[in-house]
């Protein structure tokens, strides 16, 4: 469907926000941690399609997406996607729901991988009915993003506990550290990462030694191709 670039922020020095708003038709963007394919038509290399999680909320009149450069495709658009530009968009896809999990969560963003938790979070209309654990790790704290915005709402919800580490000041979150936080036995939880593969990987082996069922495990990473 057709969409345009109706703004183009950087809220660090490797990060571009896009905001999309719909020429006619809306695409349906039903619920939270969904993602959509776009491609920037009148570029050269932005005119291929590349999958984002959208990071606002279902509810929002537009579309936004959190993008870290990370590759070509990701460096050229910080450098040159300018507002004003005609984008089409196919979506919203993907299974990534916390709201379909356990009374007791983990939900773990590593970097730009936040940004599906973004969603959920600006999503709470109501009180979160889940007791949620929100780790978000990023080495330097320059690198983050949208901090401010995510300590705010968290303190209109007690349930959602936020844990922000910058891991060269921090050192890096360890698995004892998440089941300290839990109160020592996270079997019974779900959780939610997103992030780098290594990332994920690393800590789905984890959870797995901690007794957590394979099913309980989600992820997406669809920020990463």
């Amino acid at each position: 469907l057709p969409y345009r670039v109706e703004a183009v922020k950087h809220p660090n020095s490797s990060v571009t926000e896009v905001t999309l708003r719909a020429k006619k038709e809306s695409i349906r963007h039903t619920r939270a941690g969904q993602f959509l394919f776009v491609r920037f038509l009148g570029d050269k290399v932005l005119n291929e399609s590349h999958p984002f999680t959208i990071s606002s909320a279902p509810a929002e009149d537009v579309l936004r997406l959190t993008i870290k450069s990370s590759g070509d495709f990701t460096r050229h658009l910080f450098q040159n996607l300018k507002e004003g530009t005609d984008a089409i968009v196919e979506g919203a896809y993907g299974l990534f729901n916390y709201k379909t999990g356990g009374q007791k969560q983990i939900w773990l963003a590593g970097g730009i991988g936040v940004t599906p938790f973004l969603s959920f979070i600006r999503d709470l209309e109501t009180d979160l009915q889940h007791n949620v654990d929100f780790y978000y790790t990023v080495r330097h704290q320059e690198e983050s993003v949208f901090v401010d915005e995510i300590e705010d709402i968290v303190k209109k919800h007690p349930r959602l506990k936020p844990h922000i580490r910058f891991s060269a000041v921090h050192g890096s979150l360890t698995i004892e550290h998440i089941v300290k936080n839990a109160g020592g036995n996270i079997r019974e939880h779900h959780i939610y990462m997103c992030g780098p593969l290594p990332m994920v990987q690393a800590f789905e082996k984890k959870f797995l030694e901690a007794e957590v069922p394979t099913g309980n495990i989600h992820y997406e990473e669809f920020n990463f191709r």
